[in-house]
């Protein structure tokens, strides 16, 4: 019997609260759809009494099945059920580092980021993705002391998983996946280590003002979309803080990304929260951290600053936690 309950809690666990979450976000609308008749009462020819009511009504019973089921999920069920575990502790200290950096027609700043990354004490390489660039990438990355592997699958979820596997097959005991647009430090490496002492995986978040740099991709929208997503995120997998479902930059013990390699498989942009979603599904311990963020060199050949290509990816990523 309590092998059934056990098994039928995994099955609802964390459903329940984000479809509870987005019965309560459908109440919210259906409150400003009543606010909206009733502050322009007077204005349309029509008796406004009986759609009023109804949507007050309609209001009223998503507001309660879905307060109720967040409420029954994170509330009651998680805290009989998820049982806290002890703090583990792993030594960082001299553990052979690999850095994965995707790459695409970057030759006018690919350059830096090798270079920075492999003037880390612990950096044993770095491994440039080539994902079917047309210019000097692959020349220059070398030039300036990388490894460079190409990746014939066009698409940055592609690409990461090249630089991910590239860099486990170099032996290192700690794998960094990063992109090759200079926007990330590698003076951030040392906090995320300090994190990893205790965790499975350390991911990075560019949402904090104070560590941003002016004129990035995380703007006024970016930045509060991402956090939207994320907190969907964090409803689906109680526990785990997240406030960026799209930064790259993240850092993995060896034995934890082979507990994932064979399950990652989404090719495009939104690669990053399937890897979250994937290593969350195999129990991996997972710590976001604030780290810094720069302008990027030169053209983006991701999301950027399009608004309509990032609600696209945003949409696939609510959809890899919606199948979650």
């Amino acid at each position: 019997m309590k092998n059934k309950v056990m098994k039928c809690y995994k099955l609802i666990a964390g459903r329940l609260a984000v479809y509870s979450f987005l019965l309560l976000a459908m109440s919210f609308m259906a409150f400003l759809l009543t606010s909206a008749l009733w502050l322009f009462e007077g204005i349309f020819d029509f008796n406004q009494d009986i759609l009023r009511s109804i949507l007050q009504t309609i209001t009223y019973i998503l507001f309660i099945i879905g307060g109720g089921g967040l409420f029954l999920d994170l509330v009651i069920l998680r805290n009989i059920f998820i049982k806290q575990v002890d703090v583990s502790w792993r030594n960082v200290k001299d553990k052979s580092v690999a850095v994965g950096m995707t790459a695409y027609n970057d030759e006018d700043i690919i350059t830096g980021p090798v270079k920075d990354f492999l003037a880390h004490p612990q950096v044993k390489d770095v491994i440039v993705i080539d994902n079917n660039c047309t210019d000097l990438t692959a020349e220059r990355a070398q030039s300036a002391g990388a490894k460079v592997v190409v990746e014939p699958k066009q698409g940055f979820g592609f690409a990461s998983m090249r630089a991910l596997s590239a860099a486990y097959e170099t032996g290192a005991d700690i794998l960094v996946l990063v992109e090759g647009d200079a926007t990330f430090d590698r003076r951030d490496l040392n906090k995320y280590f300090s994190y990893l002492t205790n965790v499975d995986m350390v991911i990075g978040t560019r949402t904090t003002r104070e560590l941003i740099d002016r004129d990035t991709q995380i703007d006024w929208l970016m930045n509060p979309g991402n956090q939207i997503v994320a907190k969907l995120l964090q409803i689906r997998f109680w526990g785990t803080r997240f406030t960026d479902v799209g930064c790259t930059y993240r850092v993995i013990w060896r034995d934890a990304y082979e507990k994932i390699r064979s399950k990652l498989s989404v090719g495009g942009m939104h690669f990053n929260m399937d890897m979250t979603v994937e290593a969350l599904k195999s129990n991996l311990k997972i710590v976001e951290i604030p780290i810094t963020f720069h302008k990027r060199g030169g053209l983006s050949k991701g999301v950027g600053t399009r608004k309509i290509r990032a609600a696209a990816v945003a949409l696939k990523m609510m959809g890899v936690i919606l199948k979650a």
